[in-house]
């Protein structure tokens, strides 16, 4: 389901530091909200394309559907975080916002595995985001995380990377954690 709900969006301050990483380009958002601002080079909607099918290529954001789908039994984010791993694998690179749980089942097993680095978000005076109803509608607000699978994890972490512009990186917006 492609929804049009802007509470369910990524807020434009953080579309604007993912797209400042990128170099000013997102190439890909493979699960686009119909109200989002990222405004990608390409963007998978729903029927018509699959983002969880479609090669992901270059620099993707994504901002895949949380919770739980009522029609398949199934939690929506694991297909998702695996996606990112495999594309990673296979060289895109890719920033993922996501619900932060790393305590959880799904965190254990899909992301700290995996990822490069991930950013807590700072929550005091930030955007709220919510988490999504299975009509589409905001539900709770949650706190999130940015994940981060590449190679440029010092610029994703503090932005200091001579061959790029300059960068506050994604610890202006909160801590941020690599693995050992």
């Amino acid at each position: 389901m492609t929804v049009s709900n802007p509470l369910l969006c990524t807020p434009p301050r953080f579309v604007e530091i993912v797209r400042e990483f990128f170099g000013g380009q997102i190439d890909l958002d493979p699960c686009p909200n119909l109200a989002s601002t990222v405004c990608a080079a390409r963007e998978c909607y729903r029927p018509e394309c699959n983002g969880l099918v479609t090669p992901w290529t270059g620099r993707v954001y994504v901002n895949p559907p949380w919770g739980y789908d009522y029609l398949t039994e199934a939690k929506t984010l694991v297909p998702w975080l695996a996606k990112c791993a495999g594309e990673a694998n296979h060289g895109a690179e890719i920033i993922a916002m996501i619900p932060t749980a790393p305590g959880s089942e799904c965190w254990r097993d899909h992301v700290l595995p995996f990822v490069k680095a991930v950013c807590f978000v700072d929550t005091e005076g930030a955007t709220p985001i919510f988490m999504a109803q299975p009509d589409g509608t905001a539900g709770e607000e949650v706190a999130v995380s940015f994940l981060y699978y590449g190679m440029k994890i010092e610029r994703f972490a503090h932005g200091t990377n001579p061959l790029h512009s300059p960068f506050a990186g994604f610890a202006s917006i909160g801590s941020v954690w690599r693995p050992a």
